[in-house]
C-alpha cells in the first residue's frame, strides 16, 4: 500500500497552483493535492491516461510503464468537465524502498493560454504568408524584422538574408519587374 505523503508535504503541495499527483507505475493516481483534485476531480486510483484525448492514451500509458527516470510533455488534460486544458507534464520516477512501492510523482504546469497565443500566432503568420502582396515588418530603426512569402519571392530572399536585417536591395542592384 501506498503511503500517503506527510502531513506537512500535503499542506505545502496543496498551496501549489500547480497539478501535484503520485502515481504508481501503471500511471493510476495514489494521490493528488488540492489543485490536482479541483482540475480533474478524479477519484484515487483513476488511470491517469482517462484525462488525455484518446489519441495520447496510448503513448502516456507507455510511458509509464516505461523505464524512464524521468519525462517532459505538453498535453491538454481534460477537466472535470471534460474540457481540454493544456498542461506541461513532468515525472519523476521514485524508486521503491522497504515501506513503499515505486511510483511516479508527476506535477502539471497550465501552459493553455501560451499554446493559445502560440495558435494564434500560426493562424495569423499562414494568413500574411497566403497574401501576394509583400508585407513586411519593420523595427523603428527601420530594419527588417520580418516578411512574408509574398515579399520574398521578388526579392529571391530567404529566411538568413532577412535575418541579416536586410531592408532590400543594395545600391546597383535593381528590384526584380513585378510580373
Amino acid at each position: 500500500m501506498f503511503p500517503l505523503p506527510s502531513s506537512e508535504v500535503r499542506s505545502l503541495t496543496d498551496a501549489f497552483p500547480q497539478l501535484w499527483c503520485t502515481t504508481d507505475l501503471q500511471g493510476r493516481t495514489l494521490w493528488g493535492n488540492r489543485a490536482w483534485h479541483a482540475h480533474t476531480s478524479l477519484v484515487m486510483g483513476t488511470d491517469l491516461a482517462d484525462l488525455v484525448l484518446p489519441d495520447d492514451q496510448n503513448r502516456v500509458k507507455a510511458l509509464f510503464a516505461s523505464a524512464q527516470e524521468s519525462f517532459c510533455l505538453d498535453l491538454p488534460l481534460r477537466d472535470a468537465a471534460g474540457q481540454a486544458h493544456w498542461f506541461r507534464l513532468s515525472g519523476q520516477r521514485q524508486a521503491a524502498a522497504q515501506d513503499r512501492p515505486a511510483t511516479w510523482v508527476v506535477t502539471g504546469v497550465n501552459i493553455h493560454d501560451l499554446k493559445e497565443d502560440q495558435h494564434q500566432r500560426t493562424v495569423l503568420q499562414d494568413l500574411v504568408d497566403a497574401s501576394p502582396n509583400c508585407i513586411k515588418v519593420l523595427s523603428l530603426d527601420a530594419r527588417l524584422l520580418s516578411m512574408n512569402e509574398g515579399g520574398k519571392r521578388p526579392w529571391k530572399l530567404t529566411i538568413s538574408t532577412c535575418a541579416g536585417n536586410c531592408c532590400g536591395p543594395r545600391s546597383g542592384q535593381e528590384r526584380p519587374a513585378h510580373k
